[in-house]
């Protein structure tokens, strides 16, 4: 008997990615309907930047089984999968709030402004202050 898979979108962090209220609080995001990623999506939500290892084992997961199922599920590693929703978050924050970058680095859980500097040029090609002022590059190519 030939085994088939059954095919299904994978979850990217723009599809659970909503945005902000007025206060800088996060909109609750869609559910997916997937119980795995609705969990994880809520960890990164609520602790933002931690190492994977501790995401698993919020989860209750050995992070063996943990990394293969974000894998499996949204076609990329947990540290990028974080790093894109933290992105898309810090982007919207420099776009939609007057916070200071700092406050937006404190907000967002980096140890300090230089670590979210750094971050931020890695994911995004350009420094938050300059991202602010409309300068707007990101690639996704690698």
């Amino acid at each position: 008997m030939k085994r088939t898979t059954i095919p299904y979108k994978q979850i990217h962090p723009s599809d659970v990615f909503v945005g902000f209220l007025i206060d800088g609080s996060l909109v609750n995001p869609p559910a997916t309907g997937n119980e795995f990623i609705d969990v994880f999506v809520g960890l990164v939500r609520k602790y933002k930047r931690m190492p994977v290892k501790q995401y698993a084992d919020a989860m209750g997961l050995d992070i063996h089984v943990f990394l293969p199922a974000v894998i499996a599920l949204t076609g990329m590693g947990a540290h990028e999968w974080i790093s894109e929703y933290m992105r898309l978050a810090c982007c919207e924050l420099l776009e939609k709030t007057d916070w200071s970058v700092s406050e937006i680095a404190k907000r967002a859980g980096f140890s300090s402004i230089s670590t979210f500097s750094q971050f931020f040029y890695r994911v995004q090609k350009c420094q938050p202050y300059a991202f602010r002022k409309g300068y707007r590059y990101h690639s996704t190519d690698k």
